[in-house]
């Protein structure tokens, strides 16, 4: 997950308030996401359901910021339902 670090209105934000904060609304994002699923939930439902809260709460930390795709590199993107053709 990135962290917000810059923005135009507050100018740099220090690592650490950036780190803390990102943390701690993942943890609320996630909790409230994982609370309310239901058994049997696809976790690529609730994985598109966190990311939504969870963009929505870091942006009303800091405004502007958003939550974008997965891109470390050398770590590849695992989609759910499409086939890489390494299937057994």
């Amino acid at each position: 997950m990135g962290l917000p670090v810059f923005n135009k209105e507050r100018g740099e934000i220090p690592l650490e308030e950036a780190q803390q904060t990102a943390a701690e609304l993942a943890n609320r994002a996630s909790y409230r996401i994982l609370s309310q699923a239901r058994p049997g939930e696809m976790l690529a439902v609730l994985c598109g359901d966190f990311k939504s809260l969870y963009g929505e709460m870091l942006n009303e930390w800091i405004k502007g910021a958003r939550v974008g795709p997965c891109m470390t590199k050398g770590v590849k993107t695992v989609h759910f339902g499409i086939s890489d053709g390494c299937e057994p």
